[in-house]
């Protein structure tokens, strides 16, 4: 047994050195997303915004390069499109007849 207990920690020591290093915390990131994503149990846009908090704290890219990749043009242009959609259906102005 205990045989078999050196054997797997000799075949698995390499993923030890792993442990803490920046594409561990990318991968619990990307992982912690998509389990809020398929659950539902936070809103999307509010997981959209996840990494925007975890990479900087995690130290994988610093906060400058976070909020520059969220606010590009195409993206704001997005955001900007998502908010017009929800205010036309949330005043039902899609229903009323021209």
């Amino acid at each position: 047994m205990m045989a078999a207990y050196r054997k797997n920690i000799k075949k698995y020591r390499n993923l030890i050195y792993l442990i803490g290093t920046p594409a561990v915390f990318c991968a619990f990131t990307i992982l912690l997303m998509t389990i809020y994503w398929l659950t539902n149990c936070i809103s999307v846009a509010i997981t959209a915004l996840i990494p925007t908090i975890l990479f900087p704290l995690f130290g994988i890219l610093p906060s400058q390069s976070v909020v520059q990749a969220y606010f590009e043009d195409v993206v704001m242009m997005f955001i900007g499109s998502l908010i017009l959609s929800s205010a036309i259906e949330l005043t039902k102005i899609h229903e009323h007849p021209i």
